[in-house]
């Protein structure tokens, strides 16, 4: 059951609203010289005359209105309040009215009354902050019907009018384009392997064909078959939609029968579930594998992944096509993070990536997404439970990266376009697609137990402490100055704690996952994926929150547990990486395809190469550098899988060659043994790539490619002022 965490504030009578109750009295005899008019717009907590204890008092006797009532602030109607004595009883302010004062009531008798009234309300203020929580910004909301203390409750009737009025005035959101501003695109259908060679233009003489516009060369789209794109479908949701699972997948595999469903019969085509399904085709083929030989579509793995580029530019051209006509779905948002996700393996973070995003969290926000759960969204009741769900789980997932990636080195680093006070959308349930049903509540899972959510539940989480980070801390944001080291050790703990409280399915200190049943749901391939790449998101935090602190704890002692927690992170990220290699798993052989694992390795070997270059715990260099070893091995791997991989071995093999150019890790290194080929295609250039020299240990070899990356750090070679964050973007292979 979702914990309400987000809290309406008490409504507190403010010194604003008595004010306003003794206007009356104030117009006849005025107020002291030194009492500022509170109702002052710019000021935010009343001031009181200084001598106002001085003054004589006389007896009064103080009747207030309930306390649901005395919630007032300088923007509302005046609480119940009414000041009374036996002198004066004709002295009161009711409900909508505004009271006359006799002109012969001495000051120093109504300064008396309002510090008496002040007094008493300034108790009631502080036991309702006692007994009230922080609200924060999201999660729980209150119910549309539960109203806020106000001082005039307003007729049912007049409240529904009122309703209607501020509904309207929110409906006019400008008008519709009348035309579009777009060329047309038709969309046919070939067999998946002949795909490449046909063309991107049609003539298109038939009206009754697919296609978005009109006109008579079109940009023609070409799509596997129906049966082909259903294998296609079926390796997204078994090895890919586990690190995004964003989807509903029994709603996914509807769309894609749908949209063959309109193209057999010659109907308009929803430009959103085309974007979907063209994202989804860009990320099965570049996660194809030896494995998926099985699936018979591809004459070989080369084949399958040369084809990923051609589905991207595809999608690129239908998204930029619904950014023209104005298109806003889920489906497209669902395309636009699917896509973004292939580009950064491919790239990085690059400007391609971040643009994909942005437009993500913009259509977000153009269906309401970041509001779905307020009081005066009268569309969500129309919305159905599943979709609904689907829409906080959607938010909450571009929340999370957009809270993640402000701790990388690019252009937005420090600052995040999402901030939690501008959303109010409930946290994800902790359920699986087959439980929502349309019709029914959606009741979520213990978190102990997995589900297709738990996942995102736990980045969530994650991104949380990312966004914290930023808040506490403006100079850590903004690398104004260095990091204080009291901060890092408090943000070590929050992250401490965040390991503890992981299920013991996601645990890396769990030993009975492999002692299971394979029914087990804790042994489900996706759980154990999840695992590893979630403990690798946790330990790369680590690594690199105490990576500014690893050289000074090395020979101080007072900062000797980051050098300690640093090293500790980056050798169980190669540890990690080596347990999910044995993994009898698909992603297991694709695996350094993907920028997650790459990115924490390259990070963890940069810890391991700064310790070997200082060199002051002789008693712990074998294990460190049998680690740095193996993330070199690792990167030297990643070269016939990612394009990133040998730029990260020569930059890290560098900083310890010119550091430490007799260094045993070296030697080590050039020694290995050559590996096990990863697929059956793979095994000549295995053997070719392990023949040839390595480039950058060569005593010849050419170092401009190193003299360039090098002059982006301004010719700065001491270990201790080197951002390896932003080296690390110039190669735009940030880590997500």
């Amino acid at each position: 059951m979702l914990q309400k965490d987000w809290a309406e504030p008490e409504p507190q009578l403010t010194f604003s609203s008595l004010w306003v109750a003794t206007k009356g009295v104030n117009d006849a005899v005025g107020p002291p010289a030194d009492f500022p008019d509170p109702t002052d717009i710019h000021s935010n907590t009343p001031t009181f005359p200084s001598n106002i204890s001085s003054i004589p008092r006389k007896k009064e006797r103080v009747t207030s209105a309930p306390r649901a009532s005395l919630a007032a602030n300088s923007s509302v109607s005046a609480p119940s309040v009414t000041l009374s004595d036996q002198d004066d009883s004709d002295l009161r302010m009711t409900e909508g009215e505004q009271s006359v004062a006799p002109k012969d009531v001495p000051n120093a008798e109504l300064l008396a009354r309002l510090e008496k009234l002040e007094a008493l309300i300034a108790a009631q203020n502080r036991e309702g902050m006692v007994s009230k929580p922080e609200p924060t910004a999201y999660s729980e909301v209150p119910p549309p019907n539960q109203l806020s203390a106000v001082a005039s409750p307003m007729s049912p009737q007049l409240q529904k009018l009122t309703d209607d009025a501020l509904w309207l005035e929110r409906s006019f959101t400008g008008h519709s384009m009348l035309e579009p501003l777009c060329d047309a695109i038709s969309f046919r259908t070939c067999p998946v392997r002949r795909i490449v060679k046909q063309g991107s233009f049609v003539l298109q003489n038939d009206p009754s064909t697919p296609s978005f516009g009109s006109g008579e060369v079109t940009r023609c789209i070409w799509l596997p078959r129906r049966d082909e794109a259903r294998i296609i479908s079926h390796k997204y949701i078994s090895d890919v939609n586990h690190f995004h699972h964003i989807v509903h997948v029994p709603t996914f595999t509807t769309i894609i029968e749908q949209i063959y469903d309109c193209i057999d019969s010659n109907t308009t085509v929803d430009i959103g579930q085309m974007t979907l399904l063209l994202s989804m085709c860009a990320a099965s083929t570049y996660t194809w594998s030896a494995q998926d030989d099985a699936r018979l579509l591809y004459g070989t793995v080369a084949e399958a992944r040369g084809q990923a580029l051609l589905w991207a530019k595809a999608a690129l051209d239908v998204m930029d096509h619904a950014q023209r006509v104005g298109h806003a779905s889920l489906e497209c948002i669902h395309g636009m993070v699917i896509l973004f996700y292939v580009f950064c393996n491919i790239e990085g973070l690059s400007p391609r990536a971040r643009s994909l995003n942005a437009r993500s969290i913009c259509m977000a926000r153009e269906l309401s997404l970041h509001r779905i759960d307020a009081p005066s969204n009268r569309e969500v009741a129309n919305l159905g439970s599943l979709r609904a769900e689907i829409y906080r789980r959607t938010w909450w997932f571009l929340v999370a990266t957009d809270w993640m990636v402000t701790q990388f080195a690019f252009p937005q680093e420090g600052s995040f376009t999402i901030h939690p006070f501008h959303m109010m959308v409930r946290k994800p349930s902790n359920v699986n697609d087959d439980d929502i049903v349309d019709t029914q509540p959606v009741i979520g899972r213990p978190l102990t137990e997995p589900t297709d959510a738990s996942a995102l539940i736990y980045r969530i989480r994650l991104a949380e402490l990312c966004q914290n980070m930023l808040d506490k801390d403006r100079a850590y944001a903004f690398q104004a100055q260095p990091a204080d080291h009291k901060f890092v050790m408090d943000m070590d703990a929050k992250f401490r704690v965040y390991l503890r409280e992981l299920p013991d399915f996601f645990s890396m200190d769990s030993t009975n996952m492999h002692t299971l049943s394979p029914s087990d749901p804790r042994r489900d391939p996706k759980i154990t994926i999840q695992r590893y790449t979630l403990n690798l998101l946790i330990y790369r935090h680590l690594c690199k929150l105490h990576l500014p602190f690893l050289a000074r704890g090395s020979v101080e002692q007072s900062y000797s547990y980051s050098y300690e927690a640093c090293m500790t992170a980056a050798r169980m990220i190669i540890q990690t990486e080596k347990h999910l290699k044995l993994e009898d798993l698909p992603f297991s052989s694709t695996r350094l395809r993907s920028v997650i694992i790459l990115r924490s390795v390259f990070l963890a070997s940069i810890a391991l190469v700064l310790n070997a270059c200082i060199g002051r715990h002789p008693e712990d260099t074998p294990t460190n550098d049998s680690h740095l070893v193996e993330a070199w091995r690792i990167m030297d791997d990643a070269k016939d899988q990612s394009p990133i991989g040998a730029k990260l071995l020569d930059l890290s093999v560098q900083v310890l060659k010119r550091h430490t150019p007799n260094h045993p890790a070296l030697k080590m290194f050039t020694s290995l043994p050559m590996a096990t080929p990863m697929t059956p295609d793979s095994a000549g250039r295995e053997e070719q790539r392990r023949t040839m020299p390595f480039q950058g240990f060569g005593p010849e070899a050419d170092p401009s490619y190193m003299d360039q990356q090098w002059q982006a750090l301004e010719g700065r070679m001491d270990l201790n002022t080197i951002d390896f964050d932003k080296l690390f973007y110039g190669l735009e292979a940030p880590f997500i």
